[in-house]
């Protein structure tokens, strides 16, 4: 789970960077006046969205064929055998 957590981040701050783009791009007011009234609810509503939908996908399609069996780590001869699937 920790190695998804940079994914994670990024997908929840996207959002936030497309509509700072687009100010950006737009330049219609000031920088402060738009953060002063940015739609962070909504921003964040729609991060938190994707977060989800990612989760998800990550877990639909990822991982073996249904029916496997995982043998985890283990030391054979003194050397560590990697986990696997069979």
């Amino acid at each position: 789970m920790l190695r998804l957590l940079p994914v994670i981040i990024v997908v929840f701050l996207v959002p936030f960077i497309l509509h700072g783009l687009v100010h950006v791009v737009s330049r219609k007011e000031s920088l402060e006046s738009y953060i002063a009234r940015a739609p962070l609810m909504a921003l964040a509503a729609a991060g938190s969205g994707l977060v989800v939908a990612v989760l998800i996908t990550f877990a639909t399609f990822s991982g073996n064929e249904p029916g496997t069996t995982y043998h985890p780590a283990a030391m054979k001869d003194g050397k560590i055998e990697q986990g696997h699937f069979e």
